[in-house]
């Protein structure tokens, strides 16, 4: 019989899952309209996706868990873009004021309670003060929600680990414009960087708070 690749990392000890904190934080990253709208730049079909953050964002503000939202945006001149904006230049007219680096409107987001971070690398922690924020309140969790899955939601998720933080993401919530690297990405995720799981079970844990 031939062994599955989830066969072979949990073998080799790979795939193991980590559980949750008793902390958490959502970081809800980059639902923007430059990557949600159809007629954006880069991105569009991820309509599910906003309605599976929201659940989840609904009951994260049930129980006075921070919720802290990113996007990602240059300066007019785009100076501030680096290697990003080399490697991938349609994202030039995500600017300060555009209208792709605003959040998609139909996001439940709270000015008067929620973050709100404006970042210029993939990961949301590099270079921002997502890391105060966390420390502040004595984080121990991070739940990582929004787009794209090969792109912001691994590098954040990478960065996460690294800290220290017990990483989780609710794989109904991120999103990608490519199925292929989607899929790709939320399991390499959950084999060496955090724990991929159903939207219900962070419902759960957030419920059980």
């Amino acid at each position: 019989m031939v062994e599955t690749k989830e066969e072979f990392y949990k073998r080799v000890g790979l795939m193991n899952k980590a559980g949750f904190g008793k902390k958490p934080a959502l970081i809800v990253v980059d639902v923007q309209k430059g990557f949600t709208l159809p007629e954006c730049p880069l991105g569009g079909g991820l309509d599910e996706m906003i309605e599976n953050i929201n659940d989840v964002v609904a009951v994260a503000r049930k129980k006075n868990v921070p919720i802290i939202y990113t996007v990602v945006a240059w300066r007019p001149d785009s100076e501030d873009g680096g290697m990003i904006l080399k490697k991938i230049p349609s994202l030039k007219p995500f600017t300060l004021g555009s209208r792709w680096a605003e959040l998609d409107d139909r996001m439940d987001y709270d000015p008067t309670k929620d973050y709100f971070i404006i970042k210029k690398h993939f990961s949301c922690f590099f270079g921002t003060e997502l890391i105060t924020i966390l420390i502040s309140h004595g984080i121990d969790t991070c739940i990582l929600v929004g787009d794209s899955t090969s792109g912001c939601i691994r590098s954040t998720a990478i960065s996460s680990s690294a800290y220290g933080f017990y990483t989780i993401v609710p794989y109904e919530c991120v999103g990608d414009r490519s199925p292929e690297a989607h899929a790709a990405n939320l399991f390499d995720i959950n084999a060496k960087f955090g724990d991929v799981v159903p939207k219900q079970e962070v419902i759960d844990y957030l419920n059980s708070l």
